[in-house]
């Protein structure tokens, strides 16, 4: 889309193309220097540096976020509410027994650059409480005792 810039104290008007990835170069014509003895103005090429955004990160095409699941959901399997880039929020099913880390595909909810569509990588990560009363302290060492699992 359009959008205004300032060079010089000059505001001109850049067309940045949707999807536009970071480093990419504009080329303005006529917005340069001006030529020697009233020769045309050369061309200005504008870099662009996308700011780094609090939920996304961008891999060419392909969007990746992380989603908290808790300890129970990860154990049992559960469905989480996922915000996409630019499709709201979407259901994702987490099978019982997701490890910690797993990245879970999100078919063609990326971005749409170069003439392809992009996914989005959805990274479960998986939170422990911090505290447990005592009753649930007590239930948690059944289960290791039932499970054998060694703490």
């Amino acid at each position: 889309g359009k959008h205004l810039i300032s060079v010089n104290g000059q505001r001109l008007s850049v067309n940045i193309p949707k999807g536009a990835e970071e480093n990419k170069k504009i080329r303005l014509r006529g917005q340069g220097k001006p030529g020697i003895v009233g020769g045309a103005a050369g061309d200005l090429i504008v870099t662009l540096h996308i700011a780094p955004h609090p939920t996304f990160k961008r891999k060419g095409a392909d969007i990746y976020s992380t989603v908290p699941v808790n300890m129970v959901q990860a154990a049992l399997g559960s469905k989480v509410r996922v915000q996409t880039y630019d499709k709201g929020l979407v259901d994702l099913k987490i099978p019982a027994g997701t490890q910690n880390g797993k990245l879970f595909k999100l078919s063609g909810l990326g971005i749409s650059a170069g003439g392809r569509q992009g996914d989005h990588y959805v990274e479960v990560k998986v939170t422990i409480p911090k505290h447990l009363g005592g009753k649930a302290r007590d239930a948690l060492k059944k289960f290791a005792e039932l499970s054998g699992i060694m703490y």
